[in-house]
């Protein structure tokens, strides 16, 4: 998980991002406390509004804190949906109130795709006699 601290400056946190490779930030307390995410997409929102230096802009006053999260129980199926109806496509991680990770619209795509394959070839060899397989 890549995250950073409210105070971190916008400019910092695009480097992190970018040296990160990846598309959003947990935005975290000292304390462990998750208060937000930031995404490549309030990033752009945020310098298409405004004129002030990313050097100088904070992510707490960037990120968004309405924060919708998963549990470890949740169905892929679930958490996809949840993406698309709110148009986000990273999903934080909670397990009995502790942040335990994030996941991506991408890693949840391979999953479903993983288990279509796994599916697909289970469904060959019984329709060729090969099963169990």
């Amino acid at each position: 998980m890549v995250s950073v601290r409210p105070e971190s400056t916008l400019l910092e946190t695009i480097k992190v991002m970018t040296s990160s490779y990846v598309g959003s930030v947990l935005v975290i307390e000292m304390d462990g406390t998750l208060v937000g995410i930031l995404t490549e997409r309030d990033v752009l929102r945020f310098c298409s509004e405004n004129t002030i230096t990313l050097d100088k802009a904070q992510v707490k006053s960037i990120m968004t804190t309405d924060l919708i999260v998963a549990i470890p129980e949740d169905e892929v199926d679930v958490m996809i949906n949840t993406m698309v109806e709110n148009h986000f496509r990273h999903l934080p991680v909670f397990d009995k109130g502790r942040l335990i990770g994030i996941v991506s619209m991408g890693d949840l795509v391979k999953s479903q795709l993983h288990n279509v394959r796994v599916e697909n070839r289970h469904l060959k060899k019984y329709i060729a006699g090969d099963y169990p397989a």
